[in-house]
């Protein structure tokens, strides 16, 4: 079975990717507005009134559900498959996975169909994108199929850079953006498997990281096949961590403010990472990191023409949306407002977080894994099933199975999480229970698995203490 999983994975993968395009057809407003922006795919809208006859709401449901539980299954035997142990062999099956994921069409997500609008803000309309929201041009067709439309960007300098020549390049033409978008996505996956299958030949953590991440059925999708951003955050991150773990502290503090530059996340590291080399009376490199940090980003927001705090305020407003969270079942079920007694408690999460650093009990990338891995169950408001990749940015650089195997079961919940919210649209619409259902599948089963100790392979086994004889036996092999 080992031997013929990764065959199974790919024809799993495979098999989501036919589903995806399937799926593109339950989008009416993105029908609609193909059909007018390209007069030859005017048959789109009347070949989706034959599908929806045929169980288009219903069927691709189930079929991807079954092709993710078999991409899974597959996944976890392939990671104990000697055959693609090597890095040339992780470098070739997670180019051929990632090669047939990126024919996915992004049926999960709209947010692409969001970068291209936004960056139309500058590219068709000469305006400043984090001053100006995309809903001032309603008479631009690619507003018309984006979401998050009424606020201003909440990506960073480097993230402009990367989509900006992209956008230039195809104008007006929508199918050549998204071909675009997806292809940038599709080389920041690249950069990522070259730089862990390089690192594989070390005795590092990421030695044991590379397949385990660059197979994931969910991460192959959301950053091929959906092409989040996300992916430039992660890359950026990965860096910094590795140059700052060689003591290469200015080339750590760059790629830091290249990763912030694309999302603000990776603050948490940084402040946490400042925490270790105080805790370790390293002045010259804190001296070294901050000021480079300090300086870049100060740049960039001089350049964005925007004040840090506008924007820090600006991507917070963001996540007021409730979704798949803990706060959304509170409101709901028990008309708490878990916002303000969240962010108390997340203050403490916060100190709790400095206090194991200062006190060297985990590093800080560890104590980072450990903030997001809390924060995104308990206290994020919104919980987008892509979120949990955010991990991917520490944990390559920890040594810790339980912790990994963790991540792998939240992987799988959050991609299982599609098909349960398509039923709760078809099946008992506005039920009770959904969000509370959708809530616990969510997190139960990544508390049991972080919680149980006894997964073969995974858990921390306990190594019995030397019997006298063995302890003889050590003494006289010694001498």
């Amino acid at each position: 079975m080992r031997a013929k999983s990764k065959y199974l994975l790919l024809a799993s993968l495979i098999g989501l990717m036919l589903t995806s395009w399937v799926l593109f057809f339950r989008d009416e407003r993105l029908i609609l507005g193909l059909a007018t922006l390209y007069p030859q795919l005017s048959f789109l809208p009347l070949l989706r009134q034959t599908l929806l006859t045929l169980g288009l709401n219903t069927i691709p449901t189930f079929l991807f559900g079954l092709f993710s539980a078999t991409a899974f299954i597959s996944y976890f035997f392939t990671l104990r498959d000697p055959s693609t142990s090597s890095p040339r062999q992780i470098k070739r099956w997670s180019l051929i996975f990632a090669a047939v994921t990126f024919l996915s069409f992004p049926a999960l997500s709209t947010d692409i169909f969001s970068y291209m609008a936004s960056d139309r803000v500058l590219t068709a309309h000469q305006a400043n994108v984090w001053q100006v929201s995309p809903d001032n041009f309603p008479d631009d067709p690619f507003v018309e199929l984006a979401d998050w439309t009424d606020t201003t960007r909440v990506y960073g300098l480097v993230n402009q850079l990367i989509y900006t020549p992209l956008s230039f390049l195809a104008g007006d033409n929508f199918l050549l953006t998204l071909l675009l978008y997806k292809t940038v996505a599709l080389a920041g996956f690249i950069a990522l498997t070259f730089f862990l299958t390089t690192a594989s030949s070390s005795s590092t953590p990421l030695a044991t990281s590379a397949r385990a991440i660059l197979f994931n059925p969910l991460f192959l999708l959301e950053i091929v096949g959906n092409s989040h951003n996300d992916i430039f955050m992660i890359i950026f991150a990965i860096f910094s961590i590795h140059f700052f773990l060689k003591e290469k502290y200015f080339l750590s503090a760059l790629m830091a403010a290249l990763s912030i530059q694309v999302k603000l996340l990776f603050l948490v590291w940084v402040g946490l990472a400042l925490i270790q080399l105080l805790r370790r009376q390293k002045i010259k490199p804190l001296a070294i990191f901050s000021a480079a940090f300090i300086s870049f980003n100060a740049l960039c927001f001089l350049i964005m023409q925007t004040s840090p705090l506008v924007f820090l305020e600006r991507v917070l407003f963001n996540s007021t949306v409730l979704w798949q969270s803990l706060s959304q079942v509170l409101q709901q079920y028990f008309a708490l407002n878990w916002g303000r007694v969240g962010l108390v408690i997340l203050f403490g999460l916060i100190l709790f977080c400095i206090s194991v650093v200062w006190h060297k009990k985990h590093s800080a990338s560890a104590s980072s894994a450990l903030f997001f891995l809390i924060y995104l169950l308990f206290f994020m408001s919104a919980y987008w099933n892509w979120y949990c990749l955010w991990l991917v940015m520490f944990l390559p650089f920890i040594a810790n199975k339980k912790l990994f195997f963790t991540w792998q079961i939240w992987t799988l919940t959050s991609l299982f999480a599609y098909p349960l919210l398509w039923l709760s649209y078809r099946f008992f619409f506005g039920g009770f229970f959904w969000p509370i259902l959708q809530y616990l599948w969510l997190v139960l089963p990544v508390l049991f698995a972080l919680s149980y100790d006894k997964i073969k392979g995974y858990g921390d086994k306990k190594i019995p203490a030397p019997t006298a004889r063995e302890k003889m036996a050590t003494k006289m092999g010694q001498g």
